[in-house]
């Protein structure tokens, strides 16, 4: 089990392209719990900020991510991912 602020990455693949992402832990996302009810504030972040549907549970042990996108003109954008916990490996600082 990881800690909360444990920089972790994992891939991720869709529309025959795979992706590596890398991000730091905000909590577990505990088996048949709805990430929303765990934690509120979720439900004030615009849809574009979520990769993941807040009000679903899982029957996977997952963690909730917080990717910290660079954008061109804007600086960093956060995006929230919510991945299985047995795809995850973390980073070495």
């Amino acid at each position: 089990m990881y800690t909360e602020q444990t920089k972790v990455t994992w891939s991720s693949s869709s529309q025959g392209s795979t992706i590596e992402k890398t991000g730091v832990i905000v909590r577990f996302l505990p088996p048949y719990n709805s990430p929303i009810k765990l934690e509120p504030w979720l439900a004030q972040l615009k849809p574009s900020e979520l990769k993941f549907n807040p009000s679903e549970s899982s029957k996977n042990e997952r963690y909730l991510v917080k990717v910290s996108l660079t954008l061109k003109r804007a600086g960093t954008k956060d995006v929230y991912y919510a991945p299985r916990a047995s795809v995850l490996n973390p980073v070495d600082n």
